[in-house]
């Protein structure tokens, strides 16, 4: 009877274990999606602020443009920059944070575990 309840509180424990990897292993995997997305935004702002910067480039040589417009072009260019890396800075220390405490789970799991063996 012991025995039983030694092999089923090991296979738990095993099981729990392999859930938490698992879980460690979306969590990394979500991670690299979202700061991928963070930095396909930054490529679309990147490819657009060109485009803009080719129109105010054809609109000044027609005259049409002063370089207030051209500088406030930039100055958005800036804050989204600054957006997007202050974006990515908080994923990495909340994804950090949260797969220290998965490791921290896990650690703990492969404790009881060897201490059942």
């Amino acid at each position: 009877m012991a025995k039983e309840k030694h092999a089923e509180a090991l296979f738990l424990l095993n099981r729990e274990l392999a859930q938490e990897e698992q879980s460690q292993d979306e969590l990394y995997q979500e991670e690299k999606h979202i700061y991928h997305q963070v930095e396909q935004f930054q490529e679309d702002m990147n490819r657009l602020f060109r485009q803009e910067e080719s129109y105010y480039s054809e609109l000044q040589k027609q005259g049409a443009l002063s370089s207030p417009m051209d500088f406030a072009l930039n100055e958005i260019k800036r804050e989204i920059k600054s957006l997007t890396e202050r974006q990515k800075e908080l994923l990495t220390n909340a994804y950090r944070l949260e797969r220290n405490k998965k490791q921290a789970k896990i650690e703990q799991l492969q404790k009881e575990r060897t201490h059942l063996m």
